[in-house]
């Protein structure tokens, strides 16, 4: 399962006749995004897709919640509803559909099998216009690649390490974590087995074990 640290984001592209589509994902401390859950219907109230999302999420606090920039509307529905949106820092289509690919490119973008259908056919189908390079083809079904572009582009970064993990420091990058927590690993190790040796000395030796003379 996705951990709870992690940074957790989610895409929405409302559509009024068209379905809309909200995708959530989670971005672990490498910047890798893991694609994990996806909403595609149509006949909803802006309420009840919330409700769908909160309902997916089973807990995990959103950092993000990218929207299409032109969905005033939509936003301000959500606002009433104490959900807080963003907007991507480029509005272009294009930047979206970018960093999606440079994602891909890297192996940094990973979708759970089965979990984002839409997504997936969406990110298979993707084409350019040929008679108009740079620019998608017009009329293609692209809502879901829409609304995790949303997202991408919405600021979020990603995690420190595990704050759980006791061989890790707060405040360090993941680059530094991996470089080190070996070592303390097995200095944390060393020093656990050297007290439990200790301990066991300590308990072995009876204080009011009689002493014989000779």
């Amino acid at each position: 399962d996705i951990p709870s640290w992690w940074t957790h984001i989610a895409g929405w592209d409302h559509g009024a006749n068209d379905p809309t589509s909200i995708h959530c994902g989670s971005i672990n401390p490498d910047g890798h995004v893991y694609w994990w859950g996806e909403i595609y219907t149509t006949g909803k109230t802006v309420r009840q897709y919330s409700l769908m999302l909160e309902t997916m999420l089973r807990g995990k606090g959103l950092t993000v919640l990218g929207t299409d920039p032109s969905a005033k509307q939509i936003r301000i529905e959500l606002a009433a509803l104490g959900v807080t949106t963003t907007i991507p820092r480029d509005k272009q289509v294009e930047s979206r559909i970018i960093r999606i690919t440079e994602l891909l490119n890297l192996d940094m973008m990973h979708l759970f099998e089965g979990r984002v259908p839409h997504l997936e056919a969406q990110l298979e189908s993707y084409e350019w216009d040929e008679n108009d390079p740079g620019k998608p083809r017009a009329g293609q079904e692209d809502h879901a690649v829409d609304d995790i572009g949303y997202a991408l582009l919405s600021g979020a970064q990603p995690p420190q390490v595990d704050p759980g993990d006791p061989d890790t420091v707060l405040g360090e990058t993941p680059q530094q974590a991996r470089m080190w927590r070996g070592l303390r690993k097995r200095m944390r190790e060393e020093d656990e087995e050297k007290a439990g040796s200790e301990l066991l000395s300590v308990l072995d030796d009876d204080p009011f074990e009689e002493q014989t003379h000779v």
